[in-house]
């Protein structure tokens, strides 16, 4: 054997015969071109006609979860959406995805309630710096609530009961309870599965998020790709002030860090979120001066995860 050619082994995989480089190779070419801007604005064009030919509004549809906090930063600018662009926003209450979308729930959710909390501050809005998680019987409680909600009313009504559950405000959640119509417990399930099964079937698996015409935008911080699509389609309203969601630019100031910080950054081969995020993130090292540390991660598919 030459001392350059590979073992048996390394040559199998990289081989085109080998039937998971395959697979790998064939998803990496299909999801370039998916992914690409050409495609997308070809698709959107598709949807327009579509829509106009149907002469159906532009209608997007919001799932909500309860004891998801992003969700209840979405909630917080559902009003001013609908105030802002003419659009037909169907809510759909959603339950809580398990299974290998969200191996790490507790994690997860623990993650999320610091995450939203610096969110909110970035965007004008409000959620408890150290939320704790509600508990089930005020995770019901609340559904119950949101699940007799007309959709006109469901923003608002979203934004105070969410108030009450993350600021562990359990006489605020029980008079809402009290004032307000809401469903019994049969019911208020039924509507949380419809909710998943919908956004399961649409091709999601998250709370606080977006959809319209094809595309989804995950929470507060992706109205920013979801507003001015609707200002192209000319779905501004007259005399309305757009964006709702500036996104905040990062400025790291003008001190530089002498590399006693550091960055840490846990990239995945596999992640369309390391695609977009990597420049992003070397180039912010170089600005700010903090020192970068790569530490990657297997991606889901190779723990046994699609």
């Amino acid at each position: 054997m030459s001392e350059h050619a590979p073992p048996p082994a390394a040559k199998g995989l990289a081989s085109s015969s080998n039937p998971g480089w395959l697979a790998r190779r064939a998803t990496s070419i299909v999801m370039r071109r998916l992914g690409s801007a050409r495609v997308r604005d070809a698709k959107r064009r598709r949807a327009e006609r579509r829509r106009q030919r149907a002469g159906e509004p532009h209608r997007i549809e919001y799932f909500h979860q309860v004891d998801d906090p992003y969700s209840h930063l979405a909630a917080q600018l559902l009003e001013r959406l609908c105030t802002t662009y003419d659009i037909e926003l169907v809510p759909r209450l959603s339950a809580r995805e398990s299974g290998d979308n969200a191996p790490e729930p507790e994690l997860l959710a623990a993650y999320a309630r610091r995450d939203a909390a610096d969110v909110a501050r970035s965007y004008g809005l409000s959620f408890p710096a150290h939320a704790q998680a509600p508990t089930q019987d005020q995770v019901l409680l609340a559904e119950r609530i949101l699940a007799a909600a007309d959709p006109r009313d469901f923003g608002d009504r979203a934004m105070s009961v969410g108030r009450s559950l993350w600021s562990e405000d359990k006489d605020g959640l029980a008079a809402l309870a009290r004032d307000l119509p809401i469903a019994d417990e049969s019911a208020t399930r039924d509507l949380t599965e419809s909710g998943k099964q919908r956004r399961i079937k649409l091709g999601h698996y998250s709370g606080a998020m977006f959809y319209y015409a094809g595309e989804w935008y995950w929470g507060v911080d992706r109205l920013c790709h979801l507003e001015p699509r609707l200002v192209e389609l000319g779905a501004l309203r007259d005399a309305a002030s757009a964006p709702i969601a500036v996104r905040p630019e990062v400025d790291p100031g003008p001190t530089r860090d002498t590399g006693r910080i550091a960055l840490e950054y846990f990239p995945s081969l596999r992640s369309p979120y390391t695609g977009g995020s990597y420049d992003l993130a070397t180039s912010l090292a170089e600005r700010s001066g903090v020192k970068l540390v790569l530490r990657p991660v297997l991606p889901m598919w190779c723990g046994g995860r699609p």
